[in-house]
């Protein structure tokens, strides 16, 4: 036998309690709760965004869970936010990100990343006129 058969041989297959050491494990529930994040973001916001207008009042918004009406933004502006969304994502990944990962290195701009709140990836939601 060649010495590459003898390690072959000799190596016995991982286990699941090697597998997922207590660092997999928080490094798969974040990023769980990341793809979770993105995909409720990317599928629920269009249908609020198109759900018409209703005046709130107090039979039908209960602060902070319960309330009704969208933006009644037609598809064409849906369109348009989520292209400006795409190309400003794509600017960032391509230019911004590098630079800082260079700069203060990835684990740190994961840090800054998950203490930032949610707002600054959604400014249109904060532009939107009141109703009339």
């Amino acid at each position: 036998m060649s010495s590459s058969e003898n390690i072959a041989v000799k190596t016995k297959p991982v286990t699941l309690w090697e597998v997922f050491t207590p660092q997999t494990s928080i490094n798969l529930l974040a990023y769980t709760f990341l793809a979770l994040h993105s995909v409720a973001y990317d599928q629920v916001l269009p249908v609020f965004l198109n759900y018409p207008r209703v005046t709130p009042d107090a039979s039908n918004t209960h602060l902070p869970f319960q309330f009704t009406g969208g933006f009644g933004l037609s598809s064409d502006k849906i369109g348009t936010i989520f292209t400006v969304y795409g190309v400003s994502c794509g600017v960032v990944q391509f230019f911004l990100f590098p630079t800082l990962c260079a700069r203060f290195g990835v684990l740190n701009c994961y840090r800054a990343a998950s203490t930032c709140p949610p707002f600054p990836h959604s400014p249109h939601l904060f532009s939107h006129k009141p109703p009339n």
